[in-house]
């Protein structure tokens, strides 16, 4: 068994002062942000996602060759894109539907490109087919494929190819995003799940656009938005008191504001006042979709700092504990050990790392990182940690992901779900 269960330090990033570390829910790739601006990649690479020219799998994080000064990025299902101190952004990978923003479609892009329109980035996030920029004057710009409005241009981009085939008109340079409710907004944060976005403003207001089949946009609805819309729960304002009321009953609704954004595949996470970890959406496509934020019950009372979502998965540094569930399948991300439980559907200590203050955490497909800063609380941890020394494998690819298994026809459905087998008739 290859999975690694428990949380390891990286042999070849021991003294490597790491900034950031990103990954997206549905990447199978890595990328690490070094203090001296390096940009570090490693993971999956059948798509040329790691930039690097070749499409050569990495088990080592390798350095991005004529990138420096990277401050900050995103990865997508099969793309990455990388900020520089000076706010250029670069893009690398898949771009059959745009989504790499180079002003141009193609199977790929092997090596980081600017990023079409001179856009001053700030912050920026990736879903399956798109990528979402917010710049330096709090505007959004847009990249991709349209289909369930995760642009946010106020259209799905339907058109008629041909007689019974519909096809998307997918933007290859990034678009502005215009939405009367974020007029006068100033947007910092953006967050991308597999076919929706929330993004938040400089004050902690959040808005969602895109697929809101589960719930995962906060709206109290299923409908998809095809443009930024505010979540009312985090956009609230404080009344006057009235008249007649007496100031000892009156008990307005504070304002909620958020702090930390994340979003899954079909979920939404904030951390908002008091370190309070809120949540709508669903995790398991099973279970009972939340329709707008919750607080999240099994976390009641606990001061979260940061959170991150995979796939099913959830991550959350609370305190001096990092906390993980979700249910199966997963592959070692909950990081319960080798002898712990496969899944949990509820929340439980990762307790090879109890203890512990943990800076940031990100969340991939199947893995989980976390990033442990070199403090005397954290000194012994980092000295017992167990470590990780993957060796480089030869290939584009393990021969189990090219051999034996039938070609899925390439689809952008949000659902989930395999493809209607068409009924055979039988022979009489």
């Amino acid at each position: 068994d290859l999975r690694v269960t428990t949380f390891s330090r990286i042999k070849s990033l021991m003294g490597v002062p790491i900034r950031r570390v990103v990954t997206g829910c549905q990447a199978n790739h890595i990328l690490a942000l070094t203090v001296d601006g390096k940009a570090l990649v490693w993971g999956r690479n059948e798509d040329l996602q790691l930039g690097l020219g070749d499409s050569r799998n990495r088990y080592q994080p390798t350095r991005v060759p004529d990138i420096a000064n990277a401050v900050d990025g995103c990865t997508g299902l099969a793309h990455t894109m990388i900020i520089t101190r000076d706010h250029a952004v670069y893009a690398a990978g898949k771009n059959e539907f745009g989504q790499c923003g180079v002003g141009r479609t193609s199977k790929t892009v092997p090596t980081y490109k600017p990023v079409a329109g001179n856009i001053m980035a700030v912050n920026c996030s990736a879903g399956k087919n798109f990528t979402i920029i917010a710049d330096t004057t709090g505007h959004v710009f847009a990249a991709g494929c349209p289909e369930h409005g995760q642009l946010g241009n106020g259209t799905e981009g339907r058109m008629l190819e041909k007689a019974g085939k519909i096809t998307f008109r997918n933007q290859s340079a990034p678009i502005l995003i215009q939405s009367p409710d974020l007029v006068g907004k100033k947007i910092k944060v953006v967050e991308c799940g597999q076919s929706h976005t929330c993004a938040m403003d400089d004050e902690g207001r959040l808005f969602t656009w895109g697929f809101g089949g589960y719930g995962q946009l906060g709206h109290d609805s299923n409908k998809n938005e095809l443009m930024p819309r505010a979540v009312a729960f985090f956009n609230n304002e404080v009344g006057e008191k009235p008249a007649n009321l007496p100031s000892f009953l009156w008990r307005p609704r504070p304002k909620v504001r958020a702090t930390v954004i994340a979003a899954g595949t079909s979920c939404t996470y904030a951390i908002a006042n008091r370190q309070v970890l809120y949540m709508w959406g669903i995790t398991k496509r099973s279970g009972e979709s939340t329709m707008k934020p919750e607080s999240f019950a099994d976390l009641s009372g606990w001061k979260c700092r940061d959170v991150a979502t995979g796939t099913s998965a959830t991550i959350v540094a609370a305190g001096d504990s990092t906390i993980t569930w979700g249910p199966g399948p997963t592959w070692g991300e909950l990081a319960y050990g080798p002898d712990g439980p496969k899944s949990s559907t509820r929340t439980r200590k990762a307790d090879c790392i109890e203890g512990v203050e943990v800076a940031q955490v990100a969340m991939g497909s199947n893995m989980s990182l976390v990033l442990v800063p070199q403090t005397k609380v954290n000194a012994e941890y980092l000295e017992s940690a167990p470590v990780l020394d993957q060796p480089e494998l030869e290939g584009a690819a393990p021969a189990s992901a090219k051999k034996g298994r039938k070609k899925k026809k390439a689809s952008n459905s949000d659902d989930g779900k395999p493809a209607k087998k068409k009924p055979t008739k039988k022979k009489k």
